[in-house]
Formats: structure tokens, sequence, C-alpha cells
């Protein structure tokens, strides 16, 4: 489980179908960062059980995202590279991508 506020919560997930292997045929041409709006522990969690953490460059987290005027959370993508002209971020958020419309992949939520 996950701590918050000094108590253990549990949380149960579901894998996306093919995403282990998808992650694993990317692995070996592209540098794989995982971007989510999660706290860290509970992504963390996720990722290691999910056994997708050896094909993972590099991790950001909820602290690292942005608060756009609405209040909602949004994915910064130079934080992960300078030159996002090789950069393409996955997600089923709109709101997620906005800072970076061009470099998104909007895929159907799970």
């Amino acid at each position: 489980g996950v701590f918050a506020e000094d108590k253990e919560v549990v949380f149960y997930a579901t894998m996306r179908p093919g995403i282990h292997d998808f992650i694993a045929s990317l692995h070996p041409h592209f540098e794989i960062v995982i971007f989510t709006a999660a706290r860290q522990e509970y992504a963390d969690m996720l990722i290691n059980h999910m056994g997708i953490h050896a094909f993972v460059d590099k991790r950001f987290f909820r602290d690292d995202c942005v608060k756009n005027a609405n209040g909602h959370l949004v994915k910064p993508m130079q934080q992960v590279r300078d030159d996002l002209a090789r950069v393409i971020l996955v997600d089923d958020s709109l709101v997620a991508v906005s800072k970076n419309p061009e470099n998104a992949v909007l895929i159907p939520p799970f």
C-alpha cells in the first residue's frame, strides 16, 4: 500500500492490455519517460508492480506538473527535454497535454 497522511491506503489497478509489450518493444529504440499526474509514492509502486521499471529511463510526477488557469494539472514537456522535436506524449487527457498539443498522441481512457 501507499501511505497518505500516516495511514496506509491499498489500491487496486489493472494494466492496459498490451502495455508491457508495447513499452518493452519501444525501449531499445527510444528513451521511455513516464510523466504522470499521480503522486510519486503511488506511481512508483505501480510502475514497479507492472514490471516496466527496467524500461523506464526517467519519471516525472504530480509535483512536476503545473496548474492551468482552471487549476487542472498540465504536463510541461520542456521538463523532459529542451528540444521537443523528437518527443511525443501519449495521454488520455487533452488538458494534461495542453501546453504541448503538437507533441500529443491522445488515446482513449482505460
